[in-house]
């Protein structure tokens, strides 16, 4: 299982162009990949998945 590691250290944008300003929380989330690889084994596309709902309970901004 691969894991999304990190720490809220910088303002998070939303889409409507407010920010949320960080906490300092770390988070530890599984997550999962997905790769396309062409013809010559080179990787042409990758694809990462995890759950938002818990990274931002994680670092404080859900509920």
């Amino acid at each position: 299982m691969r894991y999304l590691d990190g720490t809220f250290t910088e303002p998070m944008v939303l889409a409507d162009g407010t920010t949320i300003q960080p906490i300092g929380k770390a988070y530890h989330l599984p997550m999962a990949t997905i790769g396309r690889w062409n013809a010559d084994g080179s990787m042409d596309e990758e694809y990462l998945f995890w759950d938002n709902t818990t990274l931002m309970t994680r670092i404080g901004v859900g509920q």
